[in-house]
């Protein structure tokens, strides 16, 4: 099995392209500190924020190593993979390695919507044989709506907020204690830090809602959680 590479090393640094003819994609991990995230089409940023939010995924890399689809060999990047006479490799690098809590990882392969290619047929049956499981995922059917919402949750973890965080948890789990069920603008009028406590405590498991709803400005419904963080559960919509 492929015991993987440095995670210091991507097959693809995109944010360092030129001439492109698109942008880039980034922003900070709130899994591993010091991590940056290069995604170069927008449907790949946003399955990285709902990757980022997920509390099933450990951590997760971007544009990891390259895999050649006839011999399954694993290279840090297409670079690494010496000329072969006659034959013209099939090289594959994917858009994210996740490394799952429960101890699986995932290849995610982001399109704007799922394809039949023979190529990721192949490339499924490749990873396999390492024992990667693969999964083409869309990107299109991931809302406006949503991607705020993960945005919102992902800041919730910013470095510089971490030292007002237990003093803040402690009076939303009191507010938890008081109400199973609260209307979004209340509960952001009952603690200190407003809209961005409530969001705090969706990403802390206190409390859970809906996150496909637009939850700024609204009554939407928020429910006291104690800790069920399913709602969250985003990353392999």
């Amino acid at each position: 099995m492929f015991k993987g590479i440095d995670a210091s090393v991507t097959a693809r640094d995109v944010s360092r392209r030129i001439n492109r003819g698109t942008r880039c994609y980034v922003f900070p991990s709130s899994k591993e500190p010091g991590v940056i995230h290069s995604m170069e089409s927008y449907q790949e940023f946003k399955r990285a924020l709902l990757l980022d939010v997920d509390p099933r995924v450990k951590k997760f890399r971007d544009q990891p190593w390259t895999i050649d689809l006839d011999t399954a060999e694993i290279m840090r990047s297409k670079a690494h993979f010496s000329k072969l006479k006659g034959h013209k490799r099939r090289l594959y690098t994917p858009d994210s390695e996740c490394h799952m809590i429960d101890g699986r990882i995932r290849i995610v392969e982001v399109k704007r919507e799922t394809s039949e290619d023979d190529k990721y047929i192949l490339a499924e049956k490749m990873l396999n044989q390492h024992g990667y499981d693969f999964l083409m995922l869309a990107g299109e059917d991931i809302s406006g709506v949503l991607v705020r919402n993960a945005c919102c949750l992902q800041r919730t973890r910013a470095e510089h907020f971490k030292k007002d965080l237990p003093a803040l948890l402690d009076q939303l789990n009191a507010l938890a204690s008081m109400h199973q069920d609260w209307a979004f603008e209340e509960l952001a009028a009952r603690n200190s830090f407003g809209i961005f406590g409530v969001y705090a405590g969706l990403a802390n498991g206190i409390f859970a809602a809906d996150m496909n709803l637009d939850l700024v400005g609204t009554n939407a419904k928020i429910s006291s959680a104690f800790g069920d963080m399913e709602h969250l559960f985003l990353g392999f919509l």
